[in-house]
């Protein structure tokens, strides 16, 4: 059960904080915990407070042209991440229509992997890296296929 009082910095330019404001929606709801399904929080209104807040640090006033590669950072739950990693696709594009897709999903999946229970080692620097963290990525969907059986198999193998 993910813990609301833990949060992880989560760094963003300004590219990505203005693609992920546009993205939350206030219906944007916590589907609960999976031992208690009937819980449902909302999370759009304080993850757009914190979102804002850090809009505010980091585009000037007047706006005008914002640089959008400036960064800050904001404090997120484990809920709020897999929010926003829900909003963001590979093919995901700044408004400046600039991809930004895989380096946002890099920074999520960096922050979801400091909630998780399984040390996933430092971050690929080389091949062997990478395949060292694709199996131990592979390790944890099969866990999670063992915790959740009734699923289905969102991790099949390609």
């Amino acid at each position: 059960m993910p813990d609301d009082r833990q949060a992880v910095p989560l760094t963003l330019t300004v590219r990505e904080l203005l693609y992920l404001l546009d993205s939350i929606s206030n219906a944007d709801v916590d589907q609960g915990d999976l031992e208690q399904p009937m819980r449902v929080q909302a999370l759009a209104r304080p993850l757009v407070l914190k979102l804002a807040s850090l809009f505010l640090e980091v585009v000037p006033t007047p706006v005008g042209s914002p640089d959008m590669l400036r960064e800050g950072a904001v404090a997120v739950t484990e809920r709020e991440a897999w929010l926003l990693r829900g909003k963001v696709t590979m093919g995901a594009f700044g408004l400046d229509k600039v991809p930004i897709g895989p380096a946002l999903l890099r920074k999520l999946y960096v922050a979801l992997l400091e909630f998780g229970e399984v040390d996933v080692g430092p971050l690929a620097e080389t091949d062997e890296d990478s395949e060292t963290a694709i199996a131990k990525l592979a390790l944890l969907a099969e866990e999670e296929r063992a915790r959740f059986p009734d699923e289905g198999d969102c991790y099949a193998k390609p």
